[in-house]
């Protein structure tokens, strides 16, 4: 595997010819380019994910592909395969932990105890909040992992990139929320196009912001 370091600076390598725009822009940019590919990665990871153990697998997965596509305009079912046995056990458990604990949030604020009603309120709303941290984390996380990186330090480099940029990372949590309810409202679209246009928008943020913050004097 490559190191951390290595992937910071091929991302940056590969941000120096993207079009102008933000990462939105360039997201729409990608998309129009490889609606069809992603419409299929779509499907793919929604029934893969299904058995929800699936979920990281999935997707890393996905992840991989899309990286590909942004780096050579292609990618093949081989490489996805490579990545996703290599780091198999890391991305089940990474993609579990943000469904339990939410599942624990969910449990304790539906049905609290009703002589802890309060603590137990208390418990809910820590569990869901903490779900939808290490959620968040797992963006770069997987990002890295698609890469190449360790799991552990991909995690641990994830962490440091939202805690070193906290509003970037809430554009990420209010973007990704907005994608998801238009998705919900349009049917279709939230099985063929939502998870690889979300995907693929937080490549597009995630790749320059490492690749930034690896820069001397970078935050």
């Amino acid at each position: 595997m490559r190191g951390l370091t290595s992937s910071i600076g091929t991302a940056s390598g590969e941000d120096v010819d993207d079009p102008p725009g933000g990462p939105f822009k360039q997201t729409l940019r990608f998309v129009y380019r490889h609606s069809a590919t992603l419409a299929v990665l779509s499907v793919a990871w929604t029934l893969a994910s299904l058995p929800l153990v699936t979920v990281g697998p999935a997707t890393l997965g996905v992840y991989r592909a899309i990286v590909s596509l942004r780096e050579r305009g292609e990618w093949t079912v081989a490489e996805v395969t490579a990545t996703v046995r290599a780091n198999l056990l890391a991305a089940v458990l990474f993609g579990l932990a943000p469904l339990l604990l939410g599942g624990i949030g969910a449990l304790y604020l539906v049905s609290p105890p009703p002589v802890l009603a309060s603590f137990s309120l208390a418990l809910g709303l820590a569990a869901s909040y903490l779900g939808l941290y290490v959620g968040l984390l797992l963006i770069p996380t997987f990002y890295l992992m698609a890469r190449g990186d360790d799991p552990v330090e991909s995690f641990r480099a994830g962490y440091l990139c939202f805690a070193r940029a906290p509003r970037l990372a809430l554009r990420v949590v209010l973007v990704t929320g907005v994608l998801l309810v238009v998705a919900a409202l349009l049917t279709v679209t939230l099985v063929v196009l939502f998870p690889g246009f979300t995907m693929a928008y937080h490549v597009h943020v995630i790749g320059p912001l490492l690749a930034e913050q690896s820069e001397p004097g970078g935050d």
